[in-house]
This record gives C-alpha cells, structure tokens and sequence, in this order.
C-alpha cells in the first residue's frame, strides 16, 4: 500500500476514533445525582496519537475536533485546543524518552497533560467570572479521565498502527 494512502487511512481512523470517542462522552453515565461526569476521551485520543503517531493527528484536524469536543461538552471552547497544540511540541520533545519507559511514563505524561489543561479551564472560568463546578465532580472527571487512557490505547491498538513511529516516516 502506498505510504500516502496509509497515512490518509490512518487519518481517518483517528478521525473515527475521535468521533466515537466524542459520542460516547456525550451518553451520560448515570441519570442519578452524583453519577460519574463521561470522561475526555477525545483529549487523551489526541494525546496517545501524538505521543504515538504524530503525523495521524495534523493541527488542521486536532482544532476542529478538539473545539467541537468542548462546544459539545460544555467546557471552555479553546482551552484544551490550545493546550494540545502547546503540548505537541512538548511531546516531539520527550518522545523517545516515553517510548523508551513504557506505558506507566505514556499515562503519567498523557495524566499531566490532562491536568494542566484542566487547570487552565478552572482559570479560564474563574477570569470570566463563571461558577466553578463541584469538586467532587472535578475529581470524578479527572479521575475518570486519567483512567481511561489504557482502554482507549487498547482500543485505538485495535483500530490504528500504534507502533511509534520513527521521525520522518508515516
């Protein structure tokens, strides 16, 4: 298969994981107060392809997911955009170093990223004056989130060539 037909697929993939992943943090998880808030499971999808396979997850198509996932969810429009963009070249940075370490350094670094872009949401809310949500909601979301990043790899494995990729090729 040619090389460029391969990344386009892989696109496309990711893509589709995305958007299922926006679909199923839209299905609440329980109808009872005090259920559990859906996890961000198109944050953590972008952040495993970036760490992963940067080149199936282009800025031209992270900005419009990312900002659709947070119009959808009601979160700060932009933030987490903003973050992952930032983060990417964090990413390229260490990226050798995560492969090297495993999974443990992959969900600690995708939990960080996660963390850092909730912080700037609750800055965010509190420089435009918004309430804050609960923080036992806070937590729920967090931890939820955090925790659902080894499915989502198992997953998106099963979908998308997850092997790392070698700077410079597809």
């Amino acid at each position: 298969m040619p090389a460029g037909l391969q990344l386009w697929l892989m696109r496309a993939g990711a893509a589709a994981l995305a958007l299922a992943g926006l679909v199923v943090a839209l299905v609440p998880m329980g109808i009872a107060p005090g259920s559990w808030p859906s996890p961000d499971l198109v944050f953590m999808l972008v952040v495993l392809l970036l760490m992963r396979r940067p080149r199936a997850m282009p800025a031209w198509m992270l900005v419009p997911l990312t900002l659709a996932s947070d119009l959808l969810r009601g979160a700060p429009l932009g933030i987490a955009t903003l973050v992952l963009i930032g983060a990417g070249g964090a990413i390229e940075a260490r990226r050798e170093r995560v492969a090297r370490a495993g999974l443990l350094a992959e969900w600690l670094t995708a939990a960080t990223l996660f963390l850092g872009a909730l912080a700037a949401q609750l800055v965010a809310l509190r420089l435009t004056f918004l309430p804050w949500p609960a923080a036992a909601d806070l937590l729920a979301y967090a931890a939820g989130t955090v925790l659902a990043y080894p499915p989502l790899r198992l997953v998106a494995g099963l979908v998308l060539p997850l092997g790392r990729e070698r700077r410079g090729t597809a």
